[in-house]
């Protein structure tokens, strides 16, 4: 059953095993006079069914050759596990239409596309940790998708001599899909038709230092996009960096160096295009983000928006979650499990209230806050979390932005 016990002066404690959660935290105010707390909330999860959940093994000296076979072998809620081996395995890219783990193990690769369809509404999808799949860019398909699809820590391995021409990471007609640090490029990098998707702390275009061809960041068409602390640039190709049309489309950064967020259109020389584009869409800005080439098309609002940046380390380190905001806005975050986005009258909740952890704070001067999280040995590596949060601000309450992670190697 489950249980968990609430100071809101306090931090938090998140999943472990054996019934047990097991994230402890020290929750600072940066710039505020009390800069320490102890932590004394614990959420008890019901390990039960995770306990008996599979871990299948796939490459050398593994369970099974290839993946395919192992995630045809794989339960709702298994782990498919590419093991690690010098300098990295390649892999064949499944068809992935069940709530399971796909772990790449940090330096793996897959060979063709990654196809998600068809997840039930009560089901999690969870593919993290791979190097990249067809021509040095992610090739994955997420379609018709009812429940949860997060995508965290895929990343491009090499630079390419002109950007790829397809689409590296297509997405249609599915509710809730989340992105982290996913470093991408394409044509566009990702296309999001008849969904909502959350993109936090992602890398599309042209990568630092040049080593991607750049293209078209994000295509969007009747979706709702929700994009925090984005590193976008669409190099010298003549294309905006976002384009949409009947979009709702929120992006967020905070006044911190290196962490603001760029949003750059094409820029071939002497030519400059707009960062973003579209028609019949909506666009909330925040005002720390660098928007190089302007807007056009799309009538924005610039307002500062709160929401999470999370630096995640492996089982026995530590992770640390930041919310930023105002100074002095007080609020509350909660860390769960993934759930499907809920409409509120304050936005959409993208929490699930049966493994609710919360904890309390106030924005201290640099209008941040966060807390250093120790993941114990005990966490379940390719488990998701979500975070986000409610603050009480100068216009009234306001929901944070959502912000998944996944716990990896």
């Amino acid at each position: 059953m489950l249980a968990h016990r609430v100071d809101a002066r306090q931090g938090c404690t998140i999943l472990g095993a054996e019934g047990r959660a097991g994230i402890s935290c020290n929750p600072y105010e940066r710039g505020s006079i009390t800069t320490l707390r102890s932590c004394s909330l614990s959420l008890f999860v019901p390990i039960a069914s995770l306990a008996s959940q599979s871990v299948l093994t796939v490459g050398v000296n593994g369970q099974f050759a290839d993946v395919p076979a192992a995630v045809a072998a794989a339960q709702p809620g298994d782990t498919v596990r590419c093991l690690q081996w010098p300098p990295f395995q390649l892999f064949t890219a499944p068809v992935i239409t069940k709530g399971i783990v796909f772990d790449g193990g940090g330096t793996n690769g897959l060979i063709g596309q990654c196809v998600i369809s068809g997840i039930p509404a009560n089901e999690t999808v969870v593919m993290n940790g791979f190097l990249s799949t067809s021509a040095n860019v992610f090739d994955v398909r997420v379609v018709d998708c009812a429940g949860r699809v997060h995508l965290d820590s895929l990343s491009t391995t090499t630079s390419s001599p002109g950007v790829w021409p397809n689409t590296s990471i297509d997405v249609l007609r599915s509710h809730a899909v989340s992105l982290r640090a996913v470093f991408t490029h394409g044509s566009p990098a990702i296309s999001v038709v008849d969904s909502t998707v959350a993109i936090n702390h992602c890398r599309l275009g042209t990568r630092a230092g040049g080593n991607q061809a750049g293209g078209r960041c994000i295509d969007g068409l009747r979706s709702t996009i929700l994009i925090t602390q984005p590193e976008f640039d669409a190099g010298n190709v003549p294309v905006s960096a976002i384009f949409t049309d009947q979009c709702q489309v929120t992006i967020a950064g905070e006044w911190q160096v290196g962490g603001s967020g760029t949003i750059a259109g094409g820029s071939p020389s002497p030519l400059q295009f707009p960062a973003v584009a579209g028609s019949n869409s909506t666009l909330t800005l925040s005002p720390a983000v660098s928007v190089v080439g302007g807007v056009t098309g799309i009538a924005a609002t610039v307002r500062d928006l709160p929401h999470h940046r999370v630096y995640v380390s492996p089982p026995g380190g530590v992770t640390s979650l930041y919310t930023y905001g105002a100074v002095g806005d007080l609020g509350v975050a909660a860390l769960t499990l993934p759930a499907l986005p809920t409409p509120s009258p304050f936005g959409d909740l993208w929490v699930d209230p049966a493994t609710l952890a919360t904890y309390s704070f106030v924005l201290g001067f640099a209008g941040e806050h966060y807390l250093n999280l120790t993941v114990p040995t005990t966490v379940l590596v390719g488990s998701s979390w979500t975070l986000q949060g409610m603050l009480l601000t100068s216009g009234g309450l306001e929901l944070t932005l959502p912000a998944t992670f996944s716990i990896r190697n």
